[in-house]
């Protein structure tokens, strides 16, 4: 978790999600382990703007018995937003692509 840390301060956020991938297949992790690989997952996806990774990884947070009671609520909201935010990207993208006259 150091190098994904490291990675993390260098903003090299794609070699994060890399060392955080790699943490995750250690073994038997606790369920602390998890919910603070889960946690810099999000951190990671997020910054790189890999918003499809966040989403996963923030359910796998907001379900383990580490997270805080009193942060489910403002999480609920970040999440609501993570599931919104990719549908508008590629929304936006789509149209991009066509076609000049083909927009919408």
């Amino acid at each position: 978790m150091q190098a994904a840390q490291q990675a993390m301060q260098a903003k090299d956020y794609k070699t994060a999600q890399a060392k955080i991938g790699d943490a995750e297949k250690v073994g038997k992790l606790t369920t602390y382990e998890s919910y603070i690989i889960a946690r810099m997952k999000i951190a990671a996806s997020i910054a790189a703007g890999d918003y499809n990774s966040a989403i996963p990884a923030y359910e796998q947070a907001m379900a383990s018995p580490e997270f805080p009671e009193n942060e489910k609520v403002a999480n609920l909201g970040m999440l609501a937003k993570l599931y919104y935010v990719p549908r508008t990207l590629r929304r936006r993208r789509i149209p991009a692509a066509l076609p000049r006259g083909r927009r919408h």
